[in-house]
């Protein structure tokens, strides 16, 4: 079987996942908390427990969203970080009103320059040993 090949955008995402192969079981462990721990929890608690409050389905936001119900799957998972074109897509599909999106852009951008400053530090710490 032929391993898919790491895109360059992957090395910094988390896939939350376990693969099971030949009798082993092998975390992936680059993810999107790792790597941006407090935009995840940001998108966490303002997009998708607003899916989850609205009783809407992935494979329901996804058609609203003209995406695959994957895409939210791997999302909602910390596969991916999700785009800002994607993030814009969410809100109308989630019918965010104008404070709550302003709300929620604020927060990530919060939440960006928190994740960057720990970045940094994890750089540092590393540069060190």
């Amino acid at each position: 079987r032929r391993q898919r090949q790491m895109c360059i955008r992957d090395r910094f995402l988390i896939v939350a996942i376990f693969s099971y192969r030949g009798g082993v079981v092998m975390p992936k462990i680059d993810n999107t908390c790792t790597e941006y721990p407090n935009m995840t929890q940001v998108l966490d608690q303002m997009l998708y427990s607003k899916r989850k409050m609205q009783n809407k389905s992935q494979t329901i936001l996804a058609n609203l969203m003209g995406r695959s119900r994957n895409c939210i799957q791997q999302i909602e998972c910390h596969e991916h970080m999700p785009t800002f074109l994607t993030i814009l897509d969410l809100s109308l599909a989630l019918e965010l009103s104008d404070k709550e999106f302003s709300d929620l852009m604020l927060a990530l951008l919060k939440a960006f320059r928190e994740d960057l400053r720990l970045q940094d530090e994890r750089e540092v710490w590393c540069e060190a040993r």
